[in-house]
């Protein structure tokens, strides 16, 4: 577990730099794991999944985060 930690703090700090100030799209967010741990650095970070009960993790807890429950599909291939 403590291997597993290191690695995500690590991950963690290497996405700080790289969203910093902006608007970062986190599609099939789940619980939303990663967006909660990268908000503070990001200017924001808005969430999709097609799971209501998803979203409503996504949106518990602090910082509220912006998410929506949805799907998409490609255009058709004819």
């Amino acid at each position: 577990m403590q291997i597993e930690r290191t690695v995500y703090e690590s991950t963690y700090e290497l996405l700080h730099s790289v969203v910093r100030h902006k608007t970062v799209p986190e599609l099939a967010a789940g619980t939303g794991f990663i967006a909660k741990n990268i908000v503070n650095a990001a200017g924001a970070v808005e969430s999709m999944d097609p799971s209501s009960e998803m979203i409503a993790d996504v949106k518990r807890g602090q910082p509220p985060l912006k998410a929506a429950q949805g799907t998409h599909s490609p255009p058709d291939a004819d």
